[in-house]
């Protein structure tokens, strides 16, 4: 069976992102329950692991993105 998951998409990422930079990142999965296969499944997870809860995997991802700076330097 066959599911589409809508992506997360930061608040600031049309206006060119929170860093100025706009990022697709890859590379989490889900695994559950077919009841928690909704479209909005990626959001949800996103905001309780990477946002409320803080998840490992999504703290390091993040560090890893930002290499260690609130904001990049242009030159």
């Amino acid at each position: 069976m066959n599911r589409t998951f809508h992506p997360w998409v930061e608040s600031a990422y049309a206006s060119g992102g929170s860093l100025g930079v706009r990022a697709v990142i890859l590379g989490e999965a889900h695994y559950g329950n077919l009841d928690d296969a909704a479209p909005d499944f990626t959001q949800r997870i996103i905001r309780e692991y990477g946002q409320d809860r803080r998840g490992a995997y999504f703290t390091r991802v993040q560090r890893l993105v930002r290499m260690g700076v609130n904001k990049p330097s242009l030159q």
